[in-house]
């Protein structure tokens, strides 16, 4: 069995969906890790293909972290 390393940095089996599908129920960390892990490949792949560029995906991030602070600040406002 070959083993890969997780965005946490733990090892675990190649087939880690598979193996812990017949065998367990999944955690709520292993699922973000394995999230987290397919959307790293889906830009990798994206960005080799020459699809997107590295400083494209990362201003839309940014958008994104930026839209979410505007929003928790609506909130508080309209909870004062």
């Amino acid at each position: 069995m070959h083993l890969i390393e997780n965005n946490g940095g733990e090892k675990m089996p190649e087939d880690f969906e598979n193996h812990y599908e017949e065998n367990e129920e999944l955690s709520v960390e292993d699922v973000a890790f394995m999230a987290n892990d397919k959307i790293d490949a889906l830009i990798d792949l994206l960005i080799e293909k020459g699809v997107i560029t590295e400083d494209e995906i990362v201003q839309k991030i940014d958008e994104l972290y930026e839209d979410s602070e505007e929003d928790d600040y609506e909130e508080e406002e309209e909870q004062e």
